[in-house]
């Protein structure tokens, strides 16, 4: 707990905790922060343990007693998940979201983008379309939303001797 930082939505990841032996700050978005705060508030007040998952006696959760957690909860959802699942599509799903390599790196707390290019840079062909859809120029200049930017295709239609509707002169 004294390893959280509400105000700043932000953790600290101790040498001791993390694969790479150093310690790290990790950001945290604002419902998360949240959602942690929520999560504390059910401590009940002979709880010493500083830890944030503890058991209902209170005692740190082990990393095998979550796991068993949630599995037994993924099969009564019916689904097959891991510890390790929910990094990975939290990984995924940041990349998909940002496209940005660096950042996904960062968070996940790789020692650079190689090791995350490795693991998640594979794309799938929805992946790509989504993103055609959103740079192409057929979106921005062809089907402009705008009426200023319907006006400036129009006077570029007229100046390459077409009218507005795209028929020659």
């Amino acid at each position: 707990v004294e390893d959280m930082d509400f105000s700043l939505c932000r953790i600290r990841v101790r040498a001791d905790e993390s694969k790479s032996g150093r310690d790290r700050l990790c950001p945290i978005g604002a419902e998360t922060a949240e959602e942690l705060r929520k999560l504390l508030r059910h401590r009940l007040p002979g709880w010493t343990d500083t830890r944030v998952f503890l058991t209902e006696e209170g005692k740190p959760v082990s990393p095998t007693h979550f796991a068993r957690s949630l599995a037994r909860a993924a099969h009564a959802a019916g689904v097959r998940i891991g510890v390790h699942s929910l990094r990975h599509y939290f990984a995924s799903t940041l990349l998909r979201a940002t496209g940005n390599l660096a950042l996904t790196s960062r968070a996940l707390g790789h020692a650079g983008i190689r090791v995350t290019a490795d693991y998640y840079g594979h794309v799938t062909d929805e992946d790509v379309r989504a993103a055609h859809d959103q740079a192409a120029p057929v979106r921005t200049v062809l089907i402009p939303k705008e009426p200023r930017l319907r006006k400036i295709r129009d006077e570029a239609e007229e100046m390459d001797g077409r009218n507005p509707r795209g028929k020659r002169k």
